[in-house]
């Protein structure tokens, strides 16, 4: 993921990229520690000058990764270097077929009744 750099932009696309990636799959982030304090290109813009301190000094991308998907126990394999960030989505274990009941995943009866 490598978008608009904000905490609502950035944790949206995680969501949606979270509901289309299969397990086993990969996610990757970039600029984990940008801030637009630090950005040549924007941070003496008005727009930036008008946001909270704390908005503007902070590594949002960071954010979500770390409380987004380092905190979800559904990704496995999570690393980060040199500015990047990711991890793997848990594979599944188990290939008989599932469905939910109730915010419950069961396993479908398989063969005769």
């Amino acid at each position: 993921i490598d978008g608009g750099h904000t905490w609502d932009v950035t944790g949206y696309g995680f969501c949606l990229v979270d509901r289309l990636l299969a397990p086993g799959g990969w996610i990757l982030f970039d600029d984990l520690d940008w801030t637009f304090a630090r950005s040549p290109s924007l941070s003496k813009s008005t727009r930036v000058a008008n946001l909270p301190e704390e908005e503007r000094t902070t590594p949002q991308v960071r954010k979500v990764f770390d409380l987004l998907v380092r905190a979800d126990p559904r990704y496995v394999d999570v690393h980060e270097h040199a500015g990047w960030g990711w991890a793997r989505k848990r594979p599944r274990f188990s290939r008989s077929p599932r469905r939910w009941v109730g915010g419950v995943s069961r396993r479908l009866r398989t063969g005769a009744a």
